[in-house]
Order: C-alpha cells, then sequence, then structure tokens
C-alpha cells in the first residue's frame, strides 16, 4: 500500500494552463486534479525531469485584458502521460486564488462525481 503525502485532497478538474519549465519555455498542458498543495498536469509527449523546478501559469479574462496567475512549484512525480506538481512558497494571493479555483470546482454539479470537469477560468 502506497503512502499518500497530501495534506489536502486533490480535486478532478480540466484547466488549460501553461509550465515554464527551464530551457523549453511555456508548455501548454490541462490539468487533471488540482488541491492548495499541487496538481497533475498532462503534458501529452514532453518528459519532464523529477525534482526540476517550474513555473504554473494560470490564464484567466479581467476585462478587455488577459490575467496571468503564476506559482512556482516543482515536478514531483513523472508519469506516461504527464506530471504530477507541488506548489512551493506560494503567498497569501496565490493561496486566495488556489481556494477560489477549487471553490469554483467544487460548486459545480456533475453527473458522475469521478470526472473531471472543465472550468473556465475565474
Amino acid at each position: 500500500m502506497e503512502y499518500d503525502r497530501r495534506w489536502n485532497a486533490r480535486v478532478p478538474c480540466i484547466i488549460n494552463v501553461a509550465l515554464y519549465y527551464g530551457g523549453l519555455g511555456l508548455l501548454p498542458c490541462q490539468t487533471r486534479n488540482i488541491s492548495l498543495d499541487g496538481m497533475f498536469v498532462e503534458t501529452g509527449r514532453i518528459m519532464l525531469s523529477p525534482e526540476s523546478p517550474v513555473e504554473v501559469v494560470f490564464s484567466r479574462p479581467a476585462g478587455k485584458t488577459i490575467r496571468q496567475q503564476r506559482l512556482c512549484a516543482q515536478i514531483i512525480r513523472i508519469t506516461n502521460t504527464g506530471a504530477g506538481i507541488m506548489f512551493n512558497n506560494i503567498d497569501m494571493a496565490a493561496y486566495q486564488f488556489l481556494q477560489k479555483v477549487i471553490t469554483s470546482i467544487s460548486s459545480r454539479p456533475r453527473a458522475v462525481f469521478d470526472q473531471p470537469r472543465e472550468i473556465s477560468m475565474i
């Protein structure tokens, strides 16, 4: 039996995000799930290195402009479809942003509980 070291439960969802990953620049990805501590992102065929620092970039409309929320993170786990990412050194504004995202996801009804829900950014 594998021990789960997460402090917060992950919520299934699909959100378009980008990862700033070293020399590769911005990689478009989709989340599979998210929590206040981290997320799993699907990266397609791009393989990332464990323990690498990344920056997760959320983009959301703000009137006539696009506002970005950036979160420092580290790649914790790699699979053949993506990566488990742990947020680190997030400030209060980033924490509140994550709370809004998770609350938005959790408040939406869904037909099948285990199916991820696609959301538009707040």
